[in-house]
């Protein structure tokens, strides 16, 4: 089934929610059935706006709700890119893929305890 997005006035709406970090506006929008994918054109996504705020609920309830693989591994890869361990366990248990993180990427960014989750369960 093909992912609905939002035209690019309620992407905007919806971006702006999240950059303001207003959790319960964007959980009563999913609750009202809005989809959370926006317009190819639009500048970014819910999710990354999450990320780059760090706001772990946030990213927990959108992680939630995305149905595009590709958009919870890219998030993963932002996750790791930022070192939020907390956010990359998060995205993982949501089904982002750890395989779609090149192990080198891993490796660059001296983290232990990032690097030790990935060798603990998926690179060996």
């Amino acid at each position: 089934m093909p992912t609905v997005s939002l035209t690019l006035a309620e992407s905007k709406d919806l971006l702006k929610l999240c950059s303001d970090g207003k959790l319960y506006e964007i959980a009563n929008w999913i609750a009202s059935g809005k989809p959370v994918h926006v317009a190819p054109e639009a500048k970014g996504t819910p999710l990354h706006t999450a990320l780059d705020l760090g706001f772990h609920s946030l990213v927990e309830l959108l992680v939630r709700h995305e149905t595009e693989q590709s958009e919870k591994d890219r998030a993963l890869k932002q996750a790791v890119s930022i070192r939020r361990f907390d956010l990359i366990e998060l995205l993982v248990i949501y089904g982002a893929d750890p395989l779609s993180i090149p192990f080198g990427d891993v490796l660059c960014e001296w983290n232990p305890e990032v690097v030790r989750f990935f060798l603990s369960g998926y690179y060996c």
